[in-house]
Parts: structure tokens; C-alpha cells; sequence
């Protein structure tokens, strides 16, 4: 189990908190920064919208995290789709996803193994990410869904929800299939379709 604050990440190791923080550690971080964590492989990948992606082999016995290599941009959001690694609201575009080439969470050229990124101009900031069999992204005031196709197009993303969206990313919660998240009318629930 892993676990984030603003200048550390932590290993839960029994029943202690051993810090796995890079040398050189991150921030300036502010009291709203949280992290985000996903799998990919044997790999656990962190995001704070602020420092480079992190990356830990659970594998071996690694002793701390460090920069994901590839020069992935810093994003908010990070979730494993089938095989690629999605980060979303890039420091370079709040509004954008990006992917990593196919089967490879260290390759991150758009247009080189599969990888690219998407920006999206309408349905406000992005405020979360979660798949099952297929990556599900959500803004302000829209739902989107992607899937794999390959080829030329390699993502179809459709807009699934106009106008109803996350407002809080803190408030998206998947559970197996299901998504609970706070809209500006209340709470939803989302299925995929």
C-alpha cells in the first residue's frame, strides 16, 4: 500500500509508514495537491499535477520512487487502459490526455508506438479518470468514453454526457463498474452508457 502528501510518498510496510519519497523529494506542493496513483504492470505510477510523473518497481526491492522516464508531461490524473498509461489535465493543458506508447510506460513521443494525446475544448477541466473496458473521462459538464481501435485513429473517444459532468475530483469514486461522483445538481451514479 502507497500512500502521498504534499512532500512525500510512503510505503506501508507492516505496520509502518516507510518513506520511498526520490531523492530531491517534490512541491512546492499547496494543501488542495493530491496524489494520484495507478498499476501498470509491475509498475505503481504517481501524479500530483505538479512534479514529473513517479514511478516505483512494487517488484524488487526498490527503496524509493523516481521520474518516469520518457519525459511524460506533469498531469493531475493517471490511470493504466489495457496497455497504455493515460495521464490527464497535463501541466501543459489542463484540458488535454495524453497516452504512452503501446505496452510501454516509458515512451511518451505523440505519434511514435501509438502514443498521442487528445485536448478537449469543450465540457470544462478535466477532473478524473477511470476504466474498466474502456477509460472513462470526466470533466465539469461531460462524460467521455474511450476505447482502443488501432491504426491510424489508435483511441475513439465519444462524448457519452452533455452538460452533466464531475465538479469535484475528489468526489469520483469507481467501484467494479459503477462511478459516484458530485455533478452541480447532486450526486450520480454512471454505469458506462
Amino acid at each position: 500500500m502507497y500512500a502521498g502528501n504534499s512532500t512525500k510518498l510512503y510505503e506501508l510496510e507492516g505496520f509502518t509508514w516507510t518513506d520511498r519519497t526520490k531523492t530531491g523529494g517534490y512541491g512546492p506542493a499547496g494543501d488542495s495537491t493530491r496524489w494520484n496513483f495507478a498499476t501498470f504492470a509491475d509498475r505503481l505510477i504517481a501524479t500530483n499535477g505538479i512534479d514529473d510523473p513517479q514511478y516505483i518497481d512494487m517488484s524488487t526491492a526498490a527503496t524509493q520512487f523516481d521520474d518516469l522516464a520518457g519525459s511524460p508531461p506533469a498531469a493531475k490524473f493517471v490511470a493504466s487502459f489495457g496497455n497504455f498509461v493515460v495521464l490527464g489535465a497535463l501541466a501543459t493543458s489542463a484540458l488535454s490526455i495524453k497516452w504512452s506508447g503501446f505496452n510501454n510506460s516509458e515512451q511518451w513521443t505523440a505519434g511514435t508506438n501509438q502514443s498521442d494525446e487528445q485536448e478537449f475544448a469543450e465540457g470544462g477541466r478535466l477532473t478524473g479518470l477511470g476504466g474498466v473496458d474502456a477509460l472513462y473521462i470526466f470533466q465539469e459538464k461531460a462524460v467521455r468514453r474511450m476505447i482502443y481501435v488501432g491504426g491510424a485513429t489508435i483511441m475513439q473517444i465519444d462524448k457519452l454526457s452533455d452538460g452533466i459532468g464531475c465538479i469535484e475530483p475528489s468526489s469520483l469514486v469507481q467501484f467494479g463498474n459503477l462511478f459516484f461522483f458530485l455533478a452541480e445538481d447532486g450526486f450520480y451514479r454512471f454505469d458506462g452508457s
